[in-house]
């Protein structure tokens, strides 16, 4: 059943701390009654939901290779970009804006439009850790 927005929702809500999210790994944030697989491609943030479309599994637990993850149960491969699955572009999953402020990570509950990259997504400046986002 999906989350009815309500106004705590309207903004961006703090998932932890940037160290959290180690280049090449994910790690599984709750927001608003959701699991939400975060991904730190080179330095790169994305979130998509945390459920594989084809066997509902977590996709923090698969196998990330780029901006490529691999489902650990049925081997569908999904953008963290984009939430789409490899070759199949009309089936995606909800991806979320991504930001950090003051070393904390912080998702925007407005959703990603299906089809639709995130505008700007959140890059840990690579020679200051702990230091801000560049958004």
């Amino acid at each position: 059943m999906p989350v009815q927005a309500t106004s705590a929702m309207e903004r961006p809500v703090d998932v932890g701390p940037v160290e959290r999210s180690a280049p090449g790994k994910a790690v599984v944030v709750t927001a608003w009654n959701e699991a939400i697989a975060l991904f730190n491609v080179k330095g790169t943030l994305f979130a998509l939901e945390d459920a594989c479309l084809r066997c509902g599994s977590s996709l923090a637990a698969g196998m990330l290779d780029g901006t490529w993850v691999t489902c650990p149960d049925c081997d569908w491969r999904f953008d963290v970009t984009t939430g789409c699955v490899n070759g199949i572009p009309a089936l995606q999953l909800n991806t979320y804006d991504v930001s950090v402020v003051d070393s904390r990570v912080m998702l925007d509950w407005a959703r990603i439009p299906r089809g639709r990259t995130p505008s700007a997504p959140a890059t840990i400046a690579s020679r200051n850790p702990g230091a801000r986002i560049n958004r």
